[in-house]
């Protein structure tokens, strides 16, 4: 609950960003805000950019159908396999019920919430990790070896089910 109430309360206390006022038609106070959000008076060459942006991506017919192209083929499977995968790896529900889970394979209460402590930590460390390491190696060299790691680990998994499926089918 304390999450979704820090993102609601900072969502009131949010500004509106100078390129949503721009793209609603509100250039006056999309300058103001611009000018409070940087601090000085000269802003004018960024909003003039901003302007030129909002004006260039205006004249874009059919942005959306535009993303089902051949040239943006790759950049949409990305964007659709990724969120996939991480929901059919079952992380969310490893990190969700990483206490419970602890528990039921032998944990005790207080070893299974420090293991899920941990196992938040590991990854906080490796998202500070991919952060830093996105800049030097870049995007393919982390979804390369993340990729791997995930074979590695994943591959035992899934044949130890597999076998398991196989055993229960032979036995009926």
């Amino acid at each position: 609950m304390v999450p979704a109430l820090i993102i609601t309360i900072g969502s009131l206390v949010l500004p509106e960003t100078p390129n949503s006022m721009i793209e609603r038609g509100d250039c006056d106070a999309a300058k103001a805000q611009l000018k409070r959000i940087r601090g000085v008076e000269d802003v004018d060459e960024e909003f003039n950019d901003l302007m030129a942006a909002s004006e260039a991506s205006m004249q874009v017919k059919h942005p959306w159908r535009n993303l089902l192209e051949r040239k943006y083929r790759a950049h949409l499977t990305m964007a659709v396999l990724i969120p996939f995968f991480q929901q059919f790896s079952g992380i969310n529900v490893i990190m969700f019920y990483a206490p419970v889970f602890f528990n039921s394979i032998g944990f005790k209460n207080d070893a299974g919430l420090m293991s899920a402590v941990i196992t938040g930590v590991v990854n906080v460390v490796a998202t500070c990790v991919s952060i830093y390491g996105v800049d030097k190696w870049g995007r393919r060299v982390l979804f390369l070896e993340g990729g791997v790691q995930m074979i590695i680990c994943q591959v035992p998994f899934y044949n130890f089910h597999y076998s398991i499926a196989c055993i229960l089918l032979l036995v009926k």
